[in-house]
């Protein structure tokens, strides 16, 4: 499994891609079963055996008095081990509730039996195995994987957006404008333009329409006044396109974003997405000068500042407010990063006996994984400027580095298993902090070997540096889901100290990257990003939760297995007044968030006024959004 798909950050909503024609969703039916690709060489006893031995090995690692280098380079190996033993799903559904027991010897956190929890784990299990199996209730909504994912869908399928009817897929302006033309003459009552499509909730669906709009992604215009220079793109343009065309001419676009190369500017501006960084345009939108909209008939509308209320609702619109052709983003001059990653003390950082939070040395671009629960240690990745030359070959793989040492189906029934005994994913916790730290995520240049030199301190060029290697979004083999809250910074620490008090008492860990801890600041620029609504000059620790979901099991089983972060979310959200980002977490979250009054309602009454002077037919707000009508006045 590889840090791509735990480490996302970017968000995007509105970006766009390819061909006018019209493509209709289609219903539910499963497709023909596909040709496995996997030999059948174990048989069920072997393959149980080698599961407990494989087991047996982990444990043994995790008790080795040897040094970090050696004990991760022994898991990893033994992991791989076992995923060469376990090749598909026979040898696992044919394990005994009796080695189940010996395997995970710690009490289920669930209402509902052992054999109703294996039962629907192991129904789980048989997505990702090549075969649409409607006979145990696989779709493309239940099981993308196997079934084929629906033309509107969140990046990594956690998101089926199932009442589509139609989806166009523009590759020029012409085209866009020839789609908008349709559209109005068949009478449409729900559109919604969609891009790479990161954003991991409702925020993408639609009941009727979509574009796809990432192939409009021409740079149009670079303007080099040094006293406001800027870029002007078109709104499908992905971030990494645009930081490589700046960097040829000399310039960057700051700490705003997130790592992500695939995320578009205009998704992330419409999401609130945001960096790490303690001070102004620390958040995407904030660097925002203009955006261009089209209607239906093709007519351009351009908001700036001085427009007031209805740019600042453009701003982080959510996909409420239509089709952004273009924007003008504000830019620097190009800089070299010197980056660093190193281990802070785990019960240091949360420093229960000061009552505070050790960050160690603050940077400009700061962000933390913190591993709460028995692991308790927590990994810092810092930015800085620097006049220092870049190394040759400096670069940031973060997205893309394979950290974990798991490999395949392995994988997937261990963290399937696991997921279900909160103590044994502690141990995985655990060890994956010693993987992660065995193998920096910088990458220095050529080693004598010809692989690739790590290093833990880099210098690069910003555009190598601060965005990571491209990511292929190839099928996940986990349906990795992000929670993800702002914390306003005065009440950092004890909401922390919460977070790490509610996991000891419950021995819950998440393995993948703990929490995922960064910075933002309010300026008071838009209404509706999640650091806005207590007002501007706020400072905000934003966390991030990549939770890891099954595919295809019962809801009821599926929530029960999730209750105690279900209750860990709600509590920081009633007493620690944590805002939900509104492209990303589960649906419920927004509505306890409403229940709870968290939402500012001036500014949802001023962007909903705002919002309909400029759509007065609802064309573009969705079912999702619907419900946040309720905060306003």
């Amino acid at each position: 499994m590889k840090l791509h798909r735990l480490l996302i950050v970017g968000l995007t909503l509105s970006g766009f891609s390819a061909c006018s024609r019209p493509v209709s969703a289609p219903d539910a039916p499963p497709r023909s079963p596909l040709t496995e690709t996997h030999a059948r060489n174990d048989s069920p006893t072997e393959a149980s055996r080698s599961f407990e031995a494989a087991i047996s090995q982990f444990n043994q690692v995790r008790r080795t008095p040897s040094d970090t280098r050696a004990r991760a380079l022994e898991a990893r190996q033994m992991i791989q081990n076992e995923a060469n033993l376990l090749q598909d799903l026979d040898g696992w559904n044919a394990m005994s509730d009796d080695t189940l027991e010996t395997v995970f010897d710690d009490t289920v956190h669930s209402s509902h039996t052992r054999a109703d929890i294996r039962k629907a784990l192991r129904k789980s299990l048989h997505c990702g195995n090549q075969k649409c199996e409607a006979d145990i209730g696989e779709t493309n909504v239940s099981c993308p994987l196997d079934c084929g994912r629906l033309p509107i869908s969140g990046y990594n399928m956690g998101t089926q957006c199932r009442n589509v009817q139609n989806v166009f897929e523009p590759k020029s302006l012409e085209e866009m404008k020839a789609v908008l033309r349709d559209l109005k003459s068949r009478g449409a009552k729900k559109i919604r333009f969609v891009g790479s499509r990161h954003s991991a909730s409702s925020l993408i669906c639609t009941e009727e329409y979509a574009v796809v709009t990432k192939g409009l992604n021409r740079v149009l215009k670079l303007n080099e006044d040094e006293k406001n220079p800027w870029v002007e793109i078109e709104s499908g343009a992905q971030l990494g396109e645009v930081w490589d065309y700046l960097d040829r001419h000399g310039y960057t676009l700051g700490y705003g974003y997130p790592f992500l190369r695939a995320a578009t500017l205009a998704g992330m501006t419409a999401t609130g997405s945001h960096g790490s960084f303690r001070g102004e345009y620390g958040v995407s939108s904030q660097n925002i000068q203009e955006m261009t909209f089209l209607d239906l008939d093709g007519n351009e509308k351009t908001l700036k500042p001085a427009d007031g209320d209805k740019f600042k609702a453009a701003l982080v619109h959510l996909g409420n407010m239509g089709y952004v052709y273009k924007l003008r983003v504000r830019i620097e001059r190009d800089f070299n990063l010197r980056a660093t990653m190193n281990e802070i003390d785990g019960p240091g950082f949360l420093d229960r006996e000061n009552k505070k939070i050790n960050w160690g040395e603050l940077c400009e671009f700061h962000t933390v994984a913190w591993f709460f629960g028995p692991t308790k240690k927590a990994i810092r990745i810092c930015f800085n400027r620097t006049t220092d030359a870049a190394e040759h070959g400096a670069e940031n793989v973060m997205l893309v580095h394979d950290v974990s040492g798991f490999r395949g189906k392995a994988a997937k029934y261990l963290m399937h298993y696991g997921k279900t005994h909160p103590s044994y994913m502690c141990k995985v916790s655990d060890l994956r902090v010693k993987q992660v730290l065995n193998d920096s995520v910088f990458v220095k240049g050529v080693s004598k070997s010809g692989g690739e030199e790590r290093a833990f301190t880099v210098v690069g060029k910003s555009s190598k540096i601060f965005l990571s290697r491209h990511i292929e979004n190839t099928n996940p083999l986990f349906n990795i889901h992000d929670l993800s809250f702002a914390i306003e910074e005065s009440r950092t620490y004890e909401a922390l100290n919460f977070i790490q008090e509610f996991s000891d008492k419950n021995k819950l860990c998440l393995p993948m990257t703990g929490v995922m801890l960064r910075f933002a600041e309010s300026n008071g620029s838009s209404f509706l990003s999640h650091v806005e609504q207590n007002g501007p000059k706020k400072r905000y620790i934003m966390a991030d939760f990549f939770e890891y979901r099954y595919f295809n099991m019962d809801q009821n089983i599926q929530d029960d297995l999730n209750k105690l972060r279900i209750e860990m979310f709600k509590t920081l959200i009633s007493k620690y007044r944590a805002v939900p980002h509104s492209a990303k977490n589960d649906d419920w979250i927004f509505q306890y968030a409403i229940d709870q009054g968290i939402y500012n309602r001036d500014h949802y009454t001023r962007y909903f006024k705002a919002r309909d002077e400029f759509d007065p037919k609802s064309l573009y707000i969705n079912q999702y959004f619907e419900k946040f009508r309720n905060v306003a006045r």
